[in-house]
């Protein structure tokens, strides 16, 4: 299943976050306000709080508001997420509305009292509307800061740029070294997203309806998947601490 979600999910940083499956990857994670300009690059504009540390066994509740191309994810009652896209290319604007689980060890799932909510047609912003905000960073950058504990993020954007600025402080790093570690970091950003692709295509066989009366196949494709994640996992952590060095080399 694709589109947007809105994530519930152990890690604080991750509970509550918008995910674009199959397609951009996290737009934004609990704790940002991001805004996507018309590229399609992703800007950390500023922070909805601190981050909670949530208890799943208990009830918890999540809501999303939609209204045009803006999307504001709130867990109990408090904005954990604030989303403005300007990236009409990328950017959805309907879909369907799913209560989904995914693939895992034994568990139980409890979800009551859903309520959907017409909101009046419109509401799409501009960029004359919502223009970008002068002390906005890149999502490259400023996500490994932004919206912490914990680093468990995907590759946002392959560009490595400050709103507003057209010059950037070494601090002790030549440029040379500065361009070696972009590199780097879009060079790992495509790992990822080619594994991420890989566990797509995994995840669609495991959901064919022939591997239900294949019990072999669906084992095979069960360890294959897990050893991909593992991979993600890995290229991931290397993302982020290119990233990390990337951060305070630009700053």
């Amino acid at each position: 299943m694709g589109g947007y979600q809105c994530d519930i999910h152990p890690k604080p940083e991750n509970n509550g976050m918008l995910y674009h499956e199959r397609g951009r990857g996290i737009v934004a994670k609990h704790g940002q306000e991001v805004m996507v300009d018309e590229a399609g690059d992703k800007w950390i504009t500023g922070t909805t709080g601190p981050i909670p540390q949530i208890e799943l066994e208990n009830w918890n509740t999540f809501e999303i508001i939609a209204t045009g191309n803006k999307l504001v994810h709130k867990l109990n009652g408090k904005v954990c997420a604030e989303i403005i896209d300007h990236d009409r290319e990328g950017r959805l604007m309907k879909g369907i509305i799913a209560l989904q689980v995914y693939r895992g060890p034994a568990m139980r799932v409890q979800m009551k009292d859903v309520e959907l909510k017409h909101l009046p047609a419109g509401g799409l912003l501009s960029l004359t509307d919502a223009p970008m905000p002068a002390g906005a960073r890149s999502a490259i950058t400023a996500g490994f800061s932004d919206a912490r504990p914990g680093q468990d993020s995907k590759p946002a954007s392959s560009k490595v740029k400050s709103a507003g600025s057209g010059s950037s402080n070494t601090r002790n790093i030549s440029r040379k070294e500065i361009k070696k570690l972009r590199q780097e970091v879009s060079r790992l950003e495509e790992v990822v997203s080619q594994l991420e692709a890989k566990q797509n295509e995994i995840t669609d066989a495991l959901e064919s309806p022939q591997t239900y009366t294949d019990p072999g196949k669906a084992h095979h494709l069960n360890r294959e998947l897990s050893a991909v994640v593992d991979q993600i996992a890995q290229a991931t952590a290397e993302w982020e601490a290119a990233g990390e060095k990337l951060f305070e080399a630009d700053k």
